[in-house]
């Protein structure tokens, strides 16, 4: 599981796969103690920002967090002290949205040109390779280093791998074991990952057709939106016209009543009378109806009230 790089390397959590990529490429880069990405990247959002603590780091935001980031976006971002550009490919917090390949490489160029190293955040990039109509390899191979989970969509039960040259790793392998992530006996992890990796290279295609079906039913026949419609990966967020509030109780309602689980969260809106719901479709979601789901995005808002 190179994805086309040189070397890999078994991380236990994505979150130690993540701190370790960037600080290496700092430390690579002597002196530049910053690293450039958009307002909802993982790190800053969900990781505590582990960056800064342990790595003495920071994260310089470009971009509006509600758009995918640019190359203007990238130039306006990039100083002497950036190590490093991260991407998210999907980007979650989008709704699974992605850059097109033309933008993708203007981006990844301004990157080179400044001469930062590029990093991906690719935990669900198994899911990019319908979209782009290329093989994960050519997808990958602008990016001096990438991030994959084992977990999501390869449906191992934990674990990460980080990829790149032979310098990199030797890094990478250094500070894993410095931060306690050098397991012996993970080998078990990567076997049921590689199992993984052959299932959703195959059905990644049905089941990105599968979440386009389900909004452009949701689209036509409730008052509900998606984004990006159509979806651009196997998930899409259903943007809701109900508050949150009134929306989770409504969503156990409907689960009640034998209704299907839309989401495992409800995620709250700028605008108070809205939410979302971030919907992913696998092999379960396969036998569920576009329009039985559409049927139950209209249940939900009824059971919301008025």
């Amino acid at each position: 599981m190179t994805l086309g790089k040189q070397a890999a390397l078994f991380m236990p959590t994505g979150k130690m796969a993540q701190q370790i990529a960037l600080r290496v490429h700092a430390d690579q880069a002597e002196g530049g103690r910053a690293f450039v990405g958009h307002p909802t990247n993982h790190l800053s959002l969900w990781e505590d920002e582990n960056y800064a603590v342990l790595h003495e780091m920071h994260a310089r935001l470009v971009g509006d967090r509600n758009e995918l980031m640019t190359a203007d976006n990238l130039r306006a971002g990039i100083g002497a002290d950036v190590a490093a550009v991260m991407w998210e490919l999907p980007q979650r917090e989008l709704g699974g949205e992605l850059p097109s390949w033309t933008d993708l490489q203007t981006q990844l160029a301004t990157a080179g040109a400044a001469g930062v190293a590029t990093h991906l955040d690719g935990a669900r990039v198994w899911q990019t390779p319908p979209f782009y109509d290329r093989p994960l390899d050519e997808i990958c191979a602008g990016f001096d280093s990438v991030y994959v989970s084992l977990y999501k969509d390869l449906e191992a039960p934990r674990g990460a791998v980080l990829v790149g040259d032979e310098n990199f790793i030797a890094g990478a392998r250094r500070w894993r074991h410095r931060l306690g992530g050098t397991i012996d006996e993970a080998w078990p992890l990567a076997l049921l990952a590689l199992d993984g990796m052959e299932r959703a290279a195959s059905a990644m295609p049905a089941y990105m057709a599968h979440a386009q079906a389900v909004a452009a039913a949701i689209t036509e026949r409730t008052p509900a939106t998606v984004r990006p419609n159509p979806p651009h990966t196997a998930m899409f967020h259903l943007h809701l016209p109900i508050g949150p509030a009134a929306a989770l109780h409504a969503h156990r309602q409907l689960v009640d009543e034998g209704g299907p689980r839309l989401g495992l969260r409800i995620r709250t809106s700028p605008n108070p009378a809205h939410c979302s719901i971030e919907c992913s479709f696998g092999e379960a979601s396969l036998a569920l109806d576009p329009t039985l789901i559409a049927d139950a995005v209209n249940r939900l808002i009824k059971l919301a009230g008025p």
